[in-house]
């Protein structure tokens, strides 16, 4: 299982590539929109950790070309956010079908949600889309 995980925190970025590493995933990171699209380019991933804002190219623009480039990983994608007074941008998230994790979120909900998205999605490439998880 590769994953490409996404946030311009990087703190956050070290945190999360050490835990998932340790619980035995191959862990890619990019710092930005710009070096996720170059990375989705270049090789292939199972799944995507996502922020939604980021500065230059936003994590909604770095979806929309996974939906339109890479269909098949569209529908494994974890979003995060920060965002939650903005209900537009939630409207959003829950139109997508994807996983949602607000920040901040702890290791163990990150854990699940990657778990879970494999469990409940065993063929990633034929997989329909998974569920999200709740707004609270």
């Amino acid at each position: 299982m590769m994953i490409l995980f996404v946030d311009d925190e990087v703190e956050l970025l070290e945190l999360a590539e050490r835990v998932l590493r340790k619980a035995s995933f191959h862990v890619a990171r990019a710092l930005s929109g710009e070096e996720a699209l170059q990375q989705l380019a270049e090789r292939g991933y199972d799944l995507v950790v996502l922020d939604v804002r980021m500065p230059g190219i936003s994590g909604r623009d770095v979806y929309r070309t996974i939906q339109e480039r890479y269909p098949h990983l569209a529908n494994h994608v974890i979003f995060t956010t920060g965002d939650t007074a903005n209900d537009p941008t939630l409207d959003w998230l829950e139109g997508t079908g994807c996983w949602v994790l607000l920040k901040p979120f702890s290791i163990e909900q990150l854990l699940d949600a990657v778990r879970f998205n494999i469990a409940s999605c065993p063929s990633l490439a034929q997989a329909p889309a998974c569920p999200r998880l709740d707004r609270g």
